[in-house]
């Protein structure tokens, strides 16, 4: 039962449409999964997100956390009308030879992850989440995604203020009232109010001020909510508007059911195989004062690591010469940056503290490497490295951190693999192997009768 007000807001936008719209709510949600590209995962014969072709819906919804290519970031279970703010993105970072992107609001990780795989070589993606909890979510579908090319802070919005104009993209998918959730999210009706809805409009206005200005002149910012409340969408951005900055940059509309708007797109779960959302794309076109030089922060406080951890980056990966190895006077943890972007990672760190970047390898015990989980998911491992292709039963013991019951057939560290893909790392002790997966990694979950 929808509270009144909101009844009267939605009968009065959808007019005709309403009984459709509130059918909708009693039917099942779809359930969408956006391919990794970075990684080898057979593509199955599905019915496809129309604006993402490297997504489709899955006929219904299994237990995710019992498929060992969801833990490899073989894919991500994203909601596919949130895949359009990749559709947005995708030819706007075509077209930047070595574009910043910032997500200001990016846990759990879909938009983020989304960008990361849409970045050229030379693009940096920080993915930001000012909620303590949340942000530790998206780090892990950061390294699940495998990119050395992504910063991950938990900062507020506001204290990104020094880094003006730096950013070619940001993408604000705003904390919002989550009526287009419903469907997924009955009992969020119970939280709905007009007085919810003017407080998230809001706090929308105060990480929008706050974000404007960290756009590049000439370039984007697109905004999304889960909403169909237009003072948290259309009023949101006819502010940003009326500072006489911003134009709406909208390419061609899939031909979906999506709703056209002036100031942005609609998708309502009737006539989409989605949930309710909101996005629009403004371009910056006003001139700037603000000018912006990438230099060294003295408060980066990563140093050349020795070259007694050089293993660290010579056997796990590809292309050592790509990265610089970095160490920190407080940390075992040796983290690679991609060489190129080092500048840009330590001028990100000026304004906030970096909870993660680029890609953390390992530690050294003694004169043995020790190889950081982040370094199993990656897209920059070494083909030399000694894998341990592993059937979906043992793929799942291994995920529980159990102990296997393969012998080694070589000494040192191994790759736990399921269908190529990796899982995390094992390494010869006399006749078995040992597990290293982290304990905060492992399934906690008895695995159901007849899963295996």
């Amino acid at each position: 039962m929808l509270p009144k007000p909101l009844e009267t807001r939605l009968q009065a936008q959808l007019e005709q449409d309403y009984p459709n719209w509130v059918r909708s709510l009693a039917e099942p949600a779809p359930v969408s999964i956006r391919y990794n590209p970075s990684k080898p995962y057979p593509r199955a014969d599905l019915p496809v997100v129309p604006w993402w072709p490297d997504a489709v819906y899955l006929l219904n919804r299994p237990a995710f956390v019992f498929d060992p290519l969801w833990h490899s970031g073989a894919y991500y279970v994203q909601e596919a009308s949130s895949m359009l703010v990749g559709f947005l993105a995708q030819p706007l970072l075509k077209n930047i030879e070595a574009p910043n992107v910032l997500d200001l609001c990016a846990a759990p990780g879909g938009k983020s992850t989304h960008l990361l795989s849409l970045l050229n070589t030379h693009g940096l993606l920080i993915a930001n989440e000012v909620i303590k909890s949340r942000a530790e979510v998206l780090l892990q579908n950061i390294m699940k995604q495998g990119s050395a090319q992504a910063v991950v802070t938990s900062a507020d919005p506001s204290d990104f203020s020094t880094l003006s104009g730096f950013f070619d993209v940001v993408v604000v998918d705003a904390p919002c009232s989550g009526e287009g959730l419903l469907r997924k999210q009955p009992d969020a009706v119970l939280e709905w109010s007009p007085e919810a809805v003017a407080h998230c409009a809001a706090r929308q206005n105060r990480i929008l001020e706050a974000a404007a200005p960290l756009v590049a002149q000439g370039g984007y910012l697109i905004y999304s909510t889960c909403t169909h409340s237009t003072e948290e969408n259309e009023d949101r951005i006819s502010a940003l508007l009326e500072t006489g900055m911003w134009q709406v940059e909208l390419p061609a509309l899939p031909d979906a059911g999506i709703v056209a708007g002036s100031l942005g797109w609609r998708c309502y779960p009737h006539r989409v195989a989605g949930e309710g959302f909101f996005v629009s794309c403004l371009k910056r076109t006003g001139q700037s004062n603000e000018t912006h030089k990438i230099k060294r922060n003295l408060r980066f406080n990563w140093v050349a690591a020795p070259k007694t951890d050089m293993p660290l980056i010579n056997h796990f990966l590809a292309h050592p010469d790509f990265f610089r190895l970095l160490a920190h006077p407080k940390l075992e943890t040796r983290f690679a940056a991609p060489s190129h972007l080092l500048a840009r990672i330590a001028t990100v760190a000026s304004a906030t503290p970096l909870k993660y970047f680029g890609l953390a390898v390992g530690s050294m015990k003694g004169s043995t490497p020790v190889p950081d989980h982040a370094l199993a998911l990656s897209d920059s491992l070494s083909g030399q490295i000694t894998r341990l292709e592993l059937p979906k039963e043992e793929a799942l013991r291994f995920l529980k951190k159990e102990t296997l019951d393969a012998s080694p057939t070589s000494s040192g560290w191994s790759l736990a693999t399921y269908q190529q893909v990796g899982l995390g790392w094992l390494k010869a002790a006399g006749n078995r192997y040992n597990n290293y997966l982290p304990t905060h990694w492992r399934i906690r979950l008895d695995l159901p009768p007849g899963m295996l």
